[in-house]
């Protein structure tokens, strides 16, 4: 699962080298559909917290959820707070980055 999100990581950061801004907004759009996959309402990574070595996945995969949101900074895109796109509804509560952040160190739902 990390695999994918760490593909992602290097595609932008090679994208954003070479100044191609519309790769990089593609990329997010991919990062989007990940959030949406991988990520529970309540911040976890249920296939990352399923793994032998939980913490580590988890965190791994944190960060490099973290790293994309930040070079999508770059071309305008906000993914700290990307909620999920529909069928789902609009739900105050998705996991922004902070929640899942919040869920990796607090290990449950933050108020």
């Amino acid at each position: 699962i990390n695999h994918g999100t760490w593909y992602t990581v290097v595609a932008m950061s090679i994208a954003t080298w070479l100044g191609a801004t519309q790769v990089v907004k593609d990329q997010a759009e991919v990062a989007k559909e990940q959030i949406t996959q991988m990520i529970a309402a309540n911040g976890d990574m249920p296939r990352e917290t399923e793994r032998v070595q939980s913490v580590y996945n988890f965190g791994y995969t944190l960060e490099s959820f973290a790293l994309i949101a930040h070079l999508c900074m770059g071309v305008g895109v906000d993914l700290w707070n990307y909620p999920p796109p529909p069928p789902f509804p609009p739900n105050p509560s998705h996991p922004t980055h902070q929640r899942r952040t919040q869920f990796f160190f607090l290990k449950k739902t933050p108020p």
